[in-house]
């Protein structure tokens, strides 16, 4: 399992079936994938859920939820077919090409797992008492001040749970990408 060397052809003895290269390859494309979903996720949910007047908010958290119900190989295939290609054509440099690289894999699980993480997060941003929120503000704190001292602290657990099944959904299309 712990092999890096890949060579299962048979006929060219010894035989090799080595995982470790996958399994670095997978934790890699979904650490980078985290990096990148999980601010803009954040973000958005906080904006959502604090900052969007009521039309914008009846506008983006029901598009978040479609999004959020899109199959995993929609995605796949939506990577392959336009990422992939935009990444070779646009970005190569002296014959190293951005086509399939980490950076497609990564960009593409951090498109797919962002409206998991912004539907979870918002959810736990709203289960912040109001009590809490009115007690800061009346205490003399701006919106911004509550946001960041009061608001994302108390939420804490609830958005670290929906990097963590961003996450799992992330590792789920990988294995089922793998498996094909």
């Amino acid at each position: 399992i712990f092999d890096p060397t890949w060579d299962p052809d048979p006929t060219s003895p010894p035989v090799s079936y080595g995982m470790l290269p996958f399994i670095l390859g997978t934790i890699g494309v979904m650490l980078v994938a985290a990096v990148i979903a999980t601010p803009l996720s954040v973000g958005l949910a906080l904006f959502m859920g604090e900052v969007a007047p009521r039309w914008a908010r009846s506008i983006t958290q029901p598009s978040m939820e479609v999004f959020v119900g899109i199959p995993s190989v929609v995605y796949g295939w939506l990577g392959l077919t336009i990422l992939v290609p935009f990444l070779r054509e646009n970005f190569s440099w002296a014959g190293f090409t951005l086509g399939f690289s980490w950076l497609a894999g990564s960009l593409v699980l951090a498109l797919m797992i962002l409206p998991t993480i912004t539907a979870i997060s918002y959810d736990a941003l709203l289960a912040v008492p109001a009590d809490m929120k009115h007690a800061s503000l009346a205490l003399g704190t701006t919106r911004w001040q509550m946001i960041r001292h009061v608001l994302i602290p108390t939420a804490s657990g609830g958005i670290a749970t929906a990097v963590v099944l961003g996450m799992m959904r992330a590792g789920h299309a990988l294995q089922q990408l793998i498996a094909d």
